[in-house]
């Protein structure tokens, strides 16, 4: 960088000059005649500071540049849904005492996400369609996202087809493969639990994923249609239980549907 000093030596006649500054008082410079105007040289002392501020400000920008590329690196492998991938947590309004208290203990579980992290804190999202329930939990996904904190959505049914299909021959990913990656995000957003008939085998998949995050100190966010007590028919009381540890709990959206 140039400093102003060295700036305006190219732009017409200069002429040496002790010239005082305000803050580190005389200096040798010169002073510079621009389109009929006199222009003093900068001090050595704030052309430094000046520079200084302008490499921090670089520095900054560049950070804040490379911050982006991350979140958005990070977004990608996310999998969140094109229409919760702007959502943010400003943008779940709470329109009663039962939504704000919801979005509270939301709240703190972005705030305290280290200490969640360490204690395994998990909930499960329970309640009918259109209450909001998945726009909330990504979020939470986006804010921690922008944290560079890990986070990977998907749905129970599309989970256990992955499962599944790893079983195939050719397959390029083996069962325990497709279970590694779903255990080491930080968050794991599992959506639409309980949803679809299940064999027996089939919902052992689904204990285990959730099983090993919850041995691992792992937070989930389980999202479900069905009450606390439908979903431990489906699936089993363990499981669900696994999905409110850490200090976590049931958040139940009960309200009807937003328009």
């Amino acid at each position: 960088m140039k400093s102003i000093t060295e700036a305006l030596k190219p732009l017409g006649a200069t002429e040496p000059a002790r010239l005082f500054c305000k803050k580190h008082g005389e200096y040798d410079g010169f002073i510079c005649i621009v389109a009929g105007q006199k222009i003093e040289s900068q001090c050595d002392h704030c052309a430094a500071i000046e520079w200084e501020l302008e490499k921090q400000q670089i520095a900054e920008e560049n950070e804040l540049a490379r911050q982006i590329e991350i979140s958005k690196y990070q977004q990608e492998q996310s999998s969140i849904p094109p229409r919760f991938k702007l959502k943010s947590f400003k943008d779940w309004q709470a329109k009663c005492s039962q939504q704000e208290e919801i979005k509270a203990i939301c709240g703190r579980f972005i705030t305290g996400f280290r200490v969640a992290q360490q204690e395994g804190t998990s909930y499960l999202f329970s309640g009918q369609s259109a209450t909001g329930k998945t726009h909330l939990a990504c979020a939470i996904a986006n804010n921690l996202l922008m944290k560079r904190n890990s986070v990977i959505y998907i749905s129970q049914l599309e989970y256990v087809a992955m499962v599944k299909d790893s079983w195939k021959d050719g397959s390029k990913v083996s069962e325990n493969e497709m279970v590694e990656k779903y255990l080491k995000p930080d968050l794991l957003i599992l959506d639409e639990v309980g949803k679809g008939q299940f064999t027996q085998k089939e919902k052992g998949f689904v204990h285990m994923l959730i099983d090993k995050r919850y041995l691992a100190c792992k937070p989930t966010i389980g999202i479900s249609n069905l009450s606390e007590d439908s979903l431990c028919k489906v699936l089993d009381r363990e499981t669900v239980r696994r999905l409110k540890a850490g200090g976590g709990k049931v958040l139940e959206f009960k309200w009807e549907p937003f328009e």
